[in-house]
């Protein structure tokens, strides 16, 4: 005698149903009704009522928030935050050095040409008036920039905690090395840098550079255009540094002013 298959057998001898189709129809009730799970002590009903309702950590995206709803009153700011616009470059501390040499402003944007001479650098930083970028506060920056097409002719750095990024002390931040034809994210700590080679690199793209420091120090996160393209986790960096920012155009070639464009630059740390 052959063993019945149970979710084939039907109900009752009265009720040709057999069990199977009893379990999907019952489901399918219970999906379609909108007040299930709405009782009290079901599930909905107590994530209703959670004081905080978890999810994964950044898994809420920026296509669930409407325009215009998050209005002024919940922004808070918990942090010193600077953007600049460069309307001007009051409150910039500045430097051009050769023929040629310049800054220029277009409104929301800042460029930075070299003197023709090889060595010649043109530079802008913000200092700060009242707090120092600590390791412990969490600094991060944030900018769109741009390079000469032809890379031949000048070496790029920019980050924060030193107004000399070639030779700092304590920094970090993106560099560009002509000599080499290589793009970095790379630190210094107590004057001795580290770096990693970003491959792949393409200068003349507007693009987008974040740099982030955490963990007292320890942890140092860079990006590009919102993607992680490293981390370094034991730094060890005890910045202290009245240089919140610095952007540095190098010449590496004569009689060639290349240039470097800075724009929508964001720099924040905690109080």
């Amino acid at each position: 005698m052959a063993t019945p298959v149970w979710g084939l057998l039907e109900k009752s001898q009265t009720d040709p149903e057999t069990i199977e189709q009893a379990i999907a129809r019952l489901i399918l009730a219970h999906e379609q009704d909108e007040e299930s799970h709405l009782g009290v002590g079901e599930s909905l009903a107590s994530h209703k009522a959670s004081v905080i309702i978890d999810h994964v950590v950044d898994s809420i995206i920026a296509d669930k928030i409407k325009a215009k709803e998050i209005t002024i009153e919940k922004i808070d700011w918990d942090q010193q935050v600077i953007q600049a616009s460069f309307e001007s470059l009051d409150g910039w501390g500045q430097s051009k050095i050769g023929v040629g040499a310049a800054l220029t402003i277009y409104g929301w944007a800042c460029r930075l040409t070299t003197g023709n001479v090889v060595g010649d650098i043109t530079k802008i930083w913000i200092e700060g008036m009242m707090r120092s970028v600590g390791f412990s506060q969490d600094p991060f920056f944030q900018a769109m920039v741009r390079f000469d097409p032809d890379m031949t002719t000048e070496d790029v750095a920019f980050g924060i905690g030193d107004w000399t990024p070639w030779a700092a002390t304590d920094f970090f931040g993106f560099r560009w090395d002509s000599d080499v034809s290589k793009f970095y994210v790379y630190y210094f700590k107590n004057g001795v840098e580290t770096n990693f080679e970003l491959a792949g690199f393409d200068p003349a793209v507007h693009s987008v550079y974040r740099a982030e420091m955490s963990d007292n120090g320890n942890t140092l996160k860079f990006y590009v255009d919102g993607v992680l393209v490293k981390t370094f986790t034991s730094a060890g960096i005890s910045m202290d540094s009245d240089i919140y920012i610095c952007f540095a155009n190098r010449c590496d070639e004569a009689n060639y002013n290349a240039a470097m464009d800075v724009s929508n630059v964001i720099f924040s740390q905690k109080y």
